[in-house]
């Protein structure tokens, strides 16, 4: 077993038993059993078993990478860095998750791992910053379903200067979007607006009127590139 320690919480744990409380973490966000997690992910359930329990070392980076791969099935998105080693991009709900199918697109989780350490460089270097997946094609042409982006959030002052832009947006009753932002009717307020209207959206494609918590103009975006078959 490794003898190695980390801190968290002011407390020194072993590495494997850290790594096994992140991965029962991972799994009960993402609603799995046991069983479920072993269904097409190349993870045997008695060596699932053992890493939840810290037994034998632990998690192991292929284990990880597995495991991670399974997940994303879900809509449950971390880096490998967090589940390994407790730094980097922590586990989060993401939408539309599912066309990246790891398992018909081999080189997807590679690009996702890859692209999760662009974000959490981002967001060193931007104390305020927001990401997200964009989950339909209100956007397009110039962003498509699936597309990774990021924003700053900004000061109501300086909305000003980003008006007809892009924006990662967070409405009041928590709704995250990603629209062009321009200046509402009422004191205060914007309009949020889509690119193309004719896109299938579960969320209105103009929206009037609307006093966002807060605004991100993007400015980082990454596509996930397909596989050759």
């Amino acid at each position: 077993m490794e003898k190695e320690l980390i801190e968290t919480d002011n407390s020194a744990i072993p590495i494997a038993a850290a790594r096994a409380n992140r991965l029962r973490r991972l799994r009960n966000l993402a609603n799995l059993s046991r069983k479920e997690i072993c269904q097409d992910s190349g993870i045997n359930l008695n060596t699932l078993i053992g890493w939840e329990v810290a037994r034998h070392g632990g998690l192991t980076q292929p284990g990880a990478r597995k495991f991670l791969r399974r997940i994303i099935l879900e809509g449950i998105m971390c880096s490998e860095e967090w589940l390994l080693h407790g730094t980097g991009i922590e586990p989060h709900i993401v939408s539309s998750i599912s066309q990246f199918n790891p398992f018909t697109n081999p080189g997807a989780d590679i690009q996702i791992q890859q692209i999760l350490s662009e974000i959490a460089l981002f967001k060193k270097h931007h104390p305020n910053a927001v990401s997200m997946i964009i989950n339909d094609e209100s956007m397009a042409p110039s962003f498509k379903k699936g597309d990774f982006i990021c924003g700053g959030i900004i000061s109501r002052e300086d909305v000003k200067n980003y008006l007809g832009m892009p924006c990662i947006i967070l409405t009041a009753d928590g709704k995250q979007l990603f629209r062009n932002i321009t200046l509402g009717e009422k004191e205060g307020t914007f309009c949020l607006l889509a690119t193309n209207l004719v896109a299938v959206s579960q969320e209105p494609l103009i929206l009037q009127d609307i006093t966002p918590i807060y605004i991100a103009p993007v400015i980082w975006h990454r596509k996930l590139l397909k596989s050759n078959p």
